[in-house]
């Protein structure tokens, strides 16, 4: 049984005859009594008692008819919902992000909100190096992270760059300095991130 010859039953129920059926799917009467024939094959029992040109449901046809209105509406709301998502009139919008980026990130919500305002957005902070985890494994759509190399399957834009600096007292030694590499600053200590950040 395909979703088409629910359709058809549906259509000749609501119309009352084959031929007005026929004209509000845009198809032929005999292609329509042909697909109500081959429904009524399937389920192997007849679904409309014809006399004249008047139409009645047999106990089969009465049978049907709630499980096809139901099958038919479920299908057109599949089709609705992913059509829905795919113009952004609907759906969730997961999104993982630092915490260095809040700034970014609440400038951005707030135009996405005002712009899609029928998608659910979801937001949450996480430390850089699970973000694309989660993009790869679907927990999350987008993200926001640092780092230039990217697992393969993870698709990347840069959103800004920001300079990495090196902070220390003008009297420090290497306050002469007009220039610094990070062979000069060899095994001289300093603060940085934790190994596990990108940085």
């Amino acid at each position: 049984m395909e979703l088409r010859h629910l359709r058809y039953f549906l259509a000749v129920l609501e119309e009352q005859t084959f031929t007005a059926a026929a004209a509000k799917l845009d198809i032929s009467q005999p292609t329509l009594s042909h697909q109500i024939r081959q429904l009524e094959t399937l389920v192997g029992s007849a679904l409309f008692n014809r006399i004249g040109r008047t139409i009645s449901l047999t106990a089969a046809g009465e049978a049907l008819v709630i499980n096809a209105r139901v099958a038919v509406q479920a299908a057109d709301a599949a089709v609705h919902d992913v059509m829905s998502v795919s113009s952004l009139e609907g759906g969730i919008l997961r999104v993982a992000a630092m915490p260095s980026a809040r700034r970014i990130i609440a400038s951005t919500a707030i135009e996405f909100m005002d712009r899609y305002p029928k998608v659910r957005l979801v937001l949450r902070e996480e430390m850089g190096a699970p973000i694309c985890g989660m993009i790869l494994d679907g927990s999350i759509e987008v993200g926001v992270s640092i780092g230039s190399i990217m697992p393969q399957g993870v698709r990347t834009e840069v959103l800004y760059k920001e300079a990495l600096v090196l902070a220390f007292r003008t009297e420090h030694p290497l306050g002469d300095f007009d220039e610094l590499s990070l062979k000069d600053i060899g095994d001289r200590p300093f603060a940085v991130f934790p190994y596990d950040s990108f940085t």
